[in-house]
């Protein structure tokens, strides 16, 4: 029996934003998925996934706002061109681009408990059934690849490069494992941005803090690892189709989250969050 048996014979809702249109929002898909946290909890609520992309930015976590010169820091990040965002799930920082697809998974818990541990394995399981090729040398593994960004006992890699990371957020009985999934693109090039962003930030200061010292070749896109082409629709295709054939049923439905009373309040505490970012004049948080 494996984790991803949790889902088996379910119905599944999907929340596809990883086209152009969704790109005029960097709060957006933070705010769904706390949305989708809550959603889960409700009787006879379903599980839900989110496939998502942005533009480039840098998302930290809250343990990045510790940083003694986080100011310049970010400053050196938008002058890189990428947009800083300050998540609520997961510690370090991670960029995301149209290269990087980010997919959400969000649950209930079952009758009996799932540990933190097991939540991870569900979303392991589900990227080693998306990516049959991931077999013998290039089998898929989860360690924490220490000097990658945002290191984690999750991080899934193929012959030592770290290629996603995962992190998940609970809220009562609901679920939300998330993974980004370094698809194409400059992988080294994401790697010296957020290389430069601690080296910035901690400017050779000591820290309580413990912030990650970044080899930039210890990542690598997946479509390198396994040596085929991949688009994010291709990675889209297949994770519905490994839901599929792990027996659920996928429901594609339009939900307009910006309508509802748990948007807008949350969307509040996004933005609240995000304050040190517009305080220092970056506020590029566009609303539809």
């Amino acid at each position: 029996m494996t984790m991803l048996s949790i889902l088996k014979n379910q119905d599944i809702f999907v929340i596809s934003e990883h086209s152009d249109k969704y790109f005029n929002n960097y709060l957006h898909p933070f705010i769904v998925d706390e949305v989708c946290l809550r959603k889960v909890n409700l009787p006879n609520s379903l599980p839900i996934i989110h496939f998502w992309t942005l533009p480039p930015c840098l998302i930290l976590g809250m343990s990045d706002t510790k940083l003694p010169f986080l100011n310049d820091a970010l400053i050196n990040v938008k002058n890189a061109h990428y947009q800083p965002v300050i998540r609520s799930a997961g510690g370090l920082a991670v960029i995301s681009d149209p290269g990087v697809l980010n997919i959400s998974l969000t649950f209930k818990q079952c009758d009996t408990k799932i540990s933190i541990h097991e939540a991870y394995q569900v979303m392991k399981e589900l990227i080693c059934l998306a990516f049959p090729e991931a077999s013998g040398e290039k089998c898929i593994s989860s360690f924490e690849v220490s000097d990658s960004y945002c290191p984690g006992d999750f991080d899934l890699s193929i012959q030592g490069k770290k290629f996603a990371g995962i992190a998940q957020r609970r809220f009562k009985d609901g679920i939300c494992v998330l993974i980004y999934l370094s698809v194409f693109g400059q992988q080294e090039q994401r790697g010296e941005l957020v290389k430069s962003f601690y080296q910035t930030g901690l400017n050779h200061q000591e820290s309580k803090w413990h912030f990650p010292d970044i080899t930039p070749s210890s990542m690598a896109n997946l479509a390198d690892l396994l040596e085929i082409e991949l688009s994010i629709d291709d990675v889209y295709k297949r994770i519905l189709m490994a839901l599929l054939d792990n027996d659920c049923n996928i429901i594609s439905t339009y939900k307009d989250f910006y309508q509802t009373d748990d948007y807008h309040q949350l969307q509040e505490k996004m933005q609240q969050r995000n304050q040190l970012i517009t305080n220092l004049g970056m506020e590029d948080f566009n609303e539809d």
